[in-house]
């Protein structure tokens, strides 16, 4: 096929998905509670499909679905009876340390002097917090009032929430038990010439949406059970409470580390000072140098197959989108995209030799038509051959 056709081809597909995308956020911005409930659904039995599929063997699917669920009811039961008084307790010790916390902090930012840690900022810094101290105690209390005045709308939420939990399980179980027929019919609707190439493609997507899923969530549990007891372990209050923050939040690749570490390190500093505060700091940073070296690639392996740079490119471009629900979504979407990709420019050992011979040309001259007389002359040189090997 002429290279130019080819071109013209993948931007006329790039603008056809970036069109069909744009009419379906118009039509999801009026269905938004269904479709967060059907796409929590389906992620939900990507989650526990292996299992279901374990006792599928020894009994209708429909079944296995019921005992996965009465599984998950009684561990929930279990977290509640067990977990959730400690954290309450915690959260309401919290809510009543509040205050304090926030005086200090205000103290230290209107004299920085008096602060270990800020009295090492440039003046001009130290003078511009000690003018906003006020400010910033304002700002907070603002927020905490109208936090506070919303208590219905919290309600009410929360009643949302137990309704969309109920239907989440209710779609969850239909979409699993009727998986084989939802598989027949569209695989039906593709011709009979792109069937192989499409289940190929449906295999792989499954791979990467599934394992990086169930590999995230096993992450999360991981890095919040660790997190929790390096505080128990170093006396930072509220550890219970802010170990659950940390393993939800590091469902989110990357984002995640900021948002479990901050809390622990800030409460660490107000209340022991700078250098028990490092201490965490350098903690939390093995835990999740941990994560990214051994316990992330031994969990989810690489099936989803991105440079970090790939992953906080989505992240961004997810978040900025559709928000919490689009960071979440942002990983294996890319994943998928990769996969197009590749189909439609398979890597090549003739693209391979022309970068390798442009960047070494570039190394030694920065003539743009030698460096492409080089790649052009890499890429059209024959293969070498393999030598041939010994059948002794």
């Amino acid at each position: 096929m002429n290279p130019l056709t080819k071109t013209l081809q993948v931007v006329a597909l790039l603008l056809g998905i970036s069109l069909l995308l744009w009419m379906l956020g118009l039509v999801l911005a009026r269905i938004e509670l269904v479709f967060t409930v059907v796409l929590i659904s389906v992620l939900f039995s990507y989650l526990i499909y292996p299992l279901v599929k374990r006792l599928a063997r020894h009994m209708p699917r429909a079944a296995a679905v019921l005992l996965v669920y009465a599984a998950a009811l009684l561990t929930l039961i279990l977290f509640v009876a067990y977990l959730v008084p400690p954290i309450a307790a915690q959260a309401n010790e919290l809510a009543r340390a509040y205050p304090q916390l926030l005086a200090q902090v205000q103290r230290a930012f209107a004299d920085p002097q008096s602060s270990p840690l800020l009295r090492e900022l440039p003046p001009q810094i130290r003078s511009l917090l000690a003018e906003n101290a006020g400010r910033l105690g304002q700002e907070v209390g603002n927020a905490a009032s109208h936090v506070a005045g919303q208590t219905i709308a919290v309600v009410t939420g929360a009643i949302h929430a137990v309704v969309a939990t109920l239907l989440v399980f209710v779609v969850s179980f239909f979409f699993i038990a009727d998986l084989d027929h939802i598989q027949g019919v569209f695989f039906r609707a593709v011709p009979k010439g792109r069937r192989e190439a499409m289940v190929s493609f449906a295999v792989e997507c499954d791979q990467i949406i599934g394992g990086f899923i169930r590999g995230q969530v096993i992450v999360a549990l991981v890095v919040g059970v660790l997190a929790t007891i390096i505080m128990l372990l170093t006396h930072v209050k509220y550890a219970l409470l802010l170990g659950l923050i940390t393993g939800i939040a590091d469902i989110i690749p990357y984002v995640g580390a900021v948002v479990g570490a901050a809390p622990a390190v800030l409460i660490s500093l107000i209340t022991f000072g700078w250098a028990h505060a490092l201490l965490v700091l350098a903690l939390f940073v093995l835990m999740y140098e941990a994560e990214g070296h051994f316990i992330a690639p031994t969990v989810v392996g690489h099936s989803v197959g991105l440079s970090p740079l790939a992953v906080l490119i989505a992240l961004l471009i997810g978040g900025e989108a559709f928000g919490l629900i689009g960071l979440l979504l942002a990983v294996p979407a890319a994943g998928i995209l990769r996969i197009i990709l590749v189909r439609i420019f398979p890597p090549t050992t003739e693209g391979e030799r022309a970068l390798e011979a442009a960047r070494s040309t570039h190394a030694e001259t920065k003539e743009p038509q030698a460096v492409a007389a080089a790649a052009t002359a890499a890429a059209s040189a024959p293969r070498p051959e393999r030598p041939p090997q010994d059948a002794s």
